[in-house]
C-alpha cells in the first residue's frame, strides 16, 4: 500500500509499530500460557501440596513440594575457617549416621556450599548428597550425624584449632592473663554439656585459638555460655526448623 501511495509514510509506520507491539504482546501471552502447566524437573514423590484444589493462585506462588527418589541431601553449618579451607577434587567422602538407624553408615559427598555466611550464626551451609538407602525410609526432618576427617579435606592439619571467641569463657576469679579458659563440650549420647578446660592462644580475625584441650570432632558450644550449667541437658539447634 505504501509502494502504491495508498497511504503515508507515517501512517505506515505507526501501523508497523503496532504490529510489533501486538507481536510482543502476543509473545508474552503466549510464554504465560506455558507458565500454567507444571512440569516436574525430576522423577519424585509429592512431599506436600501447598495450595486446594481449584484455589487461585499468582505467578511464582509455591504449589508443592517434590523430593527425589533417588538421591538425599543433608546440610550443617561449618565455621568460616574451616569453609575457607576445603580442598575441592580431593575423592575423599565422608560418613553420615542417621539417629534412627545408629548402626548404619553411609558414605557422602559434598554438593555445594553457600558463598554468604548466615548473619545469626556467622557459619556457612555446607549440603551433602548420597543415594537414597534402600533399608529404611528417610524423610525431610530427620537428624542426622556426619564424621568428616578435617585432615583430608583442608589443610588444618598444619594449623591450631579455632572457636568463635563467645564459645570460650573464664572462671570466676581467675585473671583474665592467664591462658587457661574453659569451654561447654556437648556429648551427642546423653545430650549434655560439661566444662572442659582448654589453653587458649591469640584472638583473631576467625577467632581464638585453642592449642590443647580439645580435639577435632569434638562438638562445643558456640554461644550462650553463660547461661549453661555442668551436667544441663540441651539441643542442637538446626536453623531451618528454629528454636
Amino acid at each position: 500500500m505504501l509502494a502504491r501511495k495508498l497511504i503515508s509514510q507515517s501512517k505506515f509506520d505507526e501501523a508497523r509499530a503496532e504490529l510489533k507491539v501486538a507481536q510482543a504482546s502476543f509473545n508474552v501471552a503466549k510464554t504465560d500460557l506455558e507458565y500454567t502447566y507444571l512440569r516436574a524437573p525430576f522423577t519424585g514423590s509429592v512431599a506436600k501440596l501447598m495450595v486446594e484444589k481449584y484455589e487461585n493462585i499468582q505467578a511464582k506462588q509455591t504449589v508443592l513440594l517434590l523430593q527425589t527418589r533417588d538421591q538425599i541431601d543433608i546440610s550443617i553449618q561449618m565455621p568460616e575457617n574451616i569453609v575457607s579451607r576445603i580442598k575441592k577434587d580431593t575423592g575423599y567422602q565422608p560418613t553420615v549416621v542417621f539417629d534412627s538407624h545408629p548402626g548404619q553408615r553411609f558414605l557422602v559427598s559434598v554438593k555445594e556450599w553457600d558463598t554468604q555466611a548466615d548473619p545469626s550464626t556467622l557459619t556457612y551451609k555446607v549440603v551433602f548428597s548420597l543415594p537414597t538407602p534402600e533399608s529404611f525410609n528417610v524423610l525431610p526432618g530427620m537428624a542426622a550425624s556426619i564424621s568428616i576427617d578435617l585432615s583430608k579435606v583442608t589443610d588444618l592439619s598444619n594449623t591450631r584449632l579455632m572457636l568463635p571467641v563467645g564459645a570460650v569463657f573464664a572462671a570466676e576469679g581467675e585473671p583474665l592473663s592467664d591462658s587457661t579458659r574453659y569451654i561447654w563440650k556437648f556429648d551427642p549420647q546423653t545430650q549434655r554439656v560439661h566444662r572442659l578446660e582448654v589453653t587458649v592462644g591469640e584472638i583473631k580475625q576467625q577467632g581464638i585459638e585453642v592449642l590443647s584441650g580439645i580435639e577435632p570432632g569434638d562438638q562445643v558450644i558456640a554461644v550462650g555460655a553463660g547461661f549453661l550449667t555442668e551436667g544441663q541437658q540441651v539441643r542442637p539447634w538446626n536453623r531451618e526448623e528454629g528454636l
